[in-house]
């Protein structure tokens, strides 16, 4: 059995470098920042969730915005280094629990 790797290369310290610098400069998404430094998307992830981590590490990698997905939608997390606290995501103003009730009352007769 072969064993598949998801990403070109292990991360290094230039890897992590490299991607520290590269997100002090602006943000980032986990592709954008893979394709900059050379490695799988899967790793970036994993580098960036290790860090985040980190509560002690100040400046830490925090949400400065959403880019739109391939629909158009806001679920792309950029990322960026720095002091920053993490921008909340517009998100639907029902919640699911909500549309949940509406749709048992709507079965049954009532009004949602």
């Amino acid at each position: 059995m072969t064993r598949v790797i998801q990403t070109r290369r292990r991360c290094s310290g230039l890897h992590v470098a490299q991607m520290m610098l590269l997100l002090t400069e602006r943000g980032y998404t986990d592709e954008a920042l893979a394709e900059a430094v050379g490695l799988g998307a899967g790793a970036v992830a994993h580098w960036r969730r290790q860090m985040r981590r980190m509560t002690k590490v100040s400046p830490n990698i925090y949400i400065e915005g959403w880019a739109n997905d391939s629909r158009g939608r806001p679920f792309t997390p950029v990322y960026r280094w720095g002091d920053g606290v993490d921008i909340e995501r517009n998100g639907q103003s029902v919640t699911p629990a909500q549309r949940m009730r509406d749709l048992r009352a709507s079965r049954k007769g009532g009004v949602a």
